[in-house]
């Protein structure tokens, strides 16, 4: 029943008046829904258990190895030290693929002995400072992500639950209360299936 309710707050937040406040409700009724649907399935199995939260993995898909951070538009600042990227990241840039790879595998390899009931993927997938970001390069990290996410859902062989950030957007932070807009279109016609496993 709360999932129900929740559904038609985000639906009447939808279609009533832009306001920041209806915003950032709509965000969080998004959010409260899926731990909702995520604890409905600890709870179906009839035990206490446990989940894994994973956020603001910000994947950086063109990240250099080897280059400054800051020139020519790479990651955020030279801090004039002169070092350069190493081959797992920088704390001036957002994550390599390499990295999130080996996330992924970590993920996979405990959840063999721990066996969490699911996984919270919490949003903010696209990198937060790249200047040349896009409506299209936007959709191009979410369904990246996705393909990634299925992979991993089946890797671990529990519900994996993602969930949009602020920065998953274009611009970011933008979240209309009246659809269409590319993201809600985005994750109602590809996240739908995470949901139906649960």
């Amino acid at each position: 029943e709360r999932e129900r309710l929740l559904v038609l707050f985000c639906f009447v937040a939808c279609s009533s008046p832009a306001t920041p406040t209806m915003k950032k409700a709509f965000v969080l009724a998004v959010a409260i829904v899926a731990v909702c649907v995520a604890v409905k399935t600890v709870q179906a199995a009839g035990k206490t258990g446990y989940f894994w939260q994973f956020t603001d993995t910000h994947w950086q898909r063109d990240y250099v190895p080897g280059t400054t951070p800051g020139k020519k538009g790479h990651c955020r600042v030279d801090r004039g030290t002169g070092d350069k990227c190493g081959p797992f990241g920088d704390y001036n840039c957002d994550t390599p693929t390499v990295l999130l790879e080996a996330i992924e595998q970590r993920i996979v390899d405990d959840a063999a002995a721990e066996r969490p009931q699911f996984v919270l993927w919490t949003g903010d997938h696209v990198s937060d400072f790249d200047g040349n970001t896009s409506i299209k390069d936007t959709q191009d990290v979410l369904a990246d992500i996705t393909r990634r996410l299925e992979v991993l859902q089946r890797r671990v062989g529990a519900p994996v639950f993602p969930l949009v950030g602020n920065h998953d957007t274009y611009p970011a932070f933008q979240f209309p209360a009246r659809a269409p807009f590319f993201v809600y279109d985005f994750v109602r016609q590809n996240w739908g299936a995470f949901l139906s496993k649960a």
